[in-house]
């Protein structure tokens, strides 16, 4: 598989974020790691821990995507969070562990990959 084509813009302000992935498993070298729901403010709380509703998924299960790749697309109250696949230079999608309206808290697991060869 290759990397599908990027969605319509959402009506919202979209966000980057930072690294959105399992930082203990890709320094331990794990072949395998999660891409997470991000952490939104080390300084402000969030209500329960939510961050908002699946707006989007970007994948497929055997997708192979790039580093940078928006995976997923978070809709807040304020603004779009574009979950980037992140950890490795290329990545394949081995499962999905999200669906579309679902509500996310920040460290949810969104997608499993792995290293593409």
């Amino acid at each position: 598989s290759t990397s599908p084509s990027p969605s319509p813009p959402r009506a919202c302000a979209a966000r980057q974020l930072r690294a959105s992935h399992d930082d203990a498993a890709v320094a331990r070298g794990d072949a395998r790691w999660r891409i997470l729901t991000p952490v939104i403010s080390d300084q402000v709380s969030i209500p329960d821990g939510v961050v908002g509703d699946v707006a989007e998924i970007n994948v497929e299960v055997g997708d192979v995507v790039d580093e940078g790749h928006v995976a997923v697309v978070i809709e807040t109250h304020k603004a779009c969070l574009n979950v980037r696949a992140t950890g490795h230079r290329r990545m394949v999608v081995t499962e999905i562990l999200t669906r579309l309206d679902a509500e996310v808290r920040e460290g949810e697991p969104l997608l499993s990959v792995e290293r593409a060869t």
